[in-house]
């Protein structure tokens, strides 16, 4: 009895010893497992920090890229503005020194001398001191018999239209004369025409009168007793 007590004894044993022995074998594989899997999760965690890192980097450097871009077109902008004024500066200087100078006096005359032979359109202020245009048929034409045609009044007062408007008058008065004295009353047919050309274009007219000289009294004619001599 003792010795099958003893040998049970020595089979429990065996066995419990190669438990212990698979047990011993068994833990190092899961503890090696479970190491790998904290480092795996380790790893993972390191590079979704560094991932986030890289994200947040790459979003300052667009934030910064951004401002930059932000602070260049605020300076182009206002280098454009800056040039814009410059610009519009230049083209009102410019203007202002195109423009003639205007006069004091914005009020003018036209003096039209018409007779058989001629017609003689003359411009001057208010006063009548200063002369601002003076146009003749003979300065447009060649031909003696054309001086005191119609259109060619016509033509000079267009041109002297023109060289009022750009001293700046916008008023006229018009004063027409005729040789007068002991010679013809009449007036010549320049001065019709010359008057509608005037009364077309943008001056104002005030006033349209007749200046021609009238004879008062006795009023002897150019030459001797029996005419002029030759």
């Amino acid at each position: 009895m003792p010795k099958e007590n003893n040998e049970v004894k020595m089979d429990e044993k065996a066995g419990i010893a190669e438990k212990t022995e698979e047990v011993i074998k068994t833990k190092p594989e899961s503890d090696l497992k479970e190491n790998t899997e904290s480092k795996e999760v380790k790893i993972k965690e390191i590079e979704k920090v560094k991932t986030e890192e890289k994200i947040k980097t790459e979003y300052k450097k667009d934030s910064k890229v951004e401002e930059k871009v932000k602070i260049k077109n605020e300076v182009k902008t206002e280098e454009n503005v800056k040039k814009t004024q410059k610009s519009e500066k230049k083209e009102v200087i410019e203007e202002v020194k195109s423009k003639p100078k205007k006069q004091e006096s914005q009020k003018g005359v036209i003096h039209i001398y018409s007779s058989g032979n001629n017609t003689i359109l003359h411009v001057t202020d208010i006063t009548g001191a200063e002369t601002i245009s003076r146009v003749s048929g003979g300065m447009i034409t060649k031909a003696d018999r054309l001086k005191s045609a119609s259109f060619q009044g016509m033509l000079a007062a267009q041109r002297v239209v023109k060289e009022t408007l750009e001293r700046g008058i916008t008023e006229v008065d018009i004063r027409i004369r005729a040789p007068g004295g002991h010679k013809s009353s009449s007036v010549g047919k320049g001065s019709q025409s010359a008057i509608k050309a005037i009364s077309r274009s943008d001056l104002k007219i005030n006033i349209i009168e007749d200046s021609t000289p009238v004879i008062h009294g006795y009023m002897r004619k150019k030459g001797g007793r029996r005419g002029r001599r030759l």
